[in-house]
Formats: C-alpha cells, sequence, structure tokens
C-alpha cells in the first residue's frame, strides 16, 4: 500500500469482515496538521453498547500515521475533534 486511501480502504474492508460493524461514513479527505488524510467512520456493538469509530490515516515518509477515534455518546466528539485540530506535524 502506498497512499492513505489505499490503507483506509484495506483497514475498512478488514473491520467489515467482523458482525455488527458498519460503514457510518466512507472514505473522505481530512485536513489535520497541514496533511491530508483520508477517512472513514464506522459502528458497532460491543457488550450491548453502541459505539462509533472515526479512521484517519496519512502517509508520510513511507510510514502509515493512524488516528483512531472512539465514541460511546456524542458528548466528547467536538472535544476530540478540536484537539485533533492542534496536531502539528514537523518537518
Amino acid at each position: 500500500m502506498q497512499t492513505a486511501e489505499q490503507y483506509a480502504t484495506a483497514n475498512r474492508d478488514m473491520l467489515l469482515t467482523q458482525p455488527g460493524i458498519a460503514v457510518a461514513r466512507n472514505i473522505y479527505e481530512a485536513k489535520l496538521g497541514g496533511l491530508t488524510f483520508s477517512g472513514f467512520e464506522i459502528t458497532g456493538k460491543a457488550k450491548d453498547l453502541a459505539y462509533r469509530q472515526v479512521y484517519l490515516v496519512t502517509v508520510r515518509k513511507g510510514v502509515a500515521i493512524f488516528f483512531v477515534e472512539t465514541f460511546y455518546d456524542n458528548r466528547n466528539t467536538f472535544a476530540v475533534e478540536a484537539a485533533l485540530r492542534t496536531v502539528k506535524f514537523g518537518k
């Protein structure tokens, strides 16, 4: 795999092999720290507790960098997104 989109697609497809996992938002682009990330979102259940996960990936200098956010409710969604917007990447 060479691109962020390829990594996101492969990970999405791997997650979808698990029972009860559904795509909530398909592959999209997002900017973090001046870099372009590919992302997707899934929903599922763990021990009868519903969750939503956001996956963000970029490839930098041949290395995939992933962020995975897990939410059991919507209370902290904005706080986590605001925190990620503060991420900076060096050269």
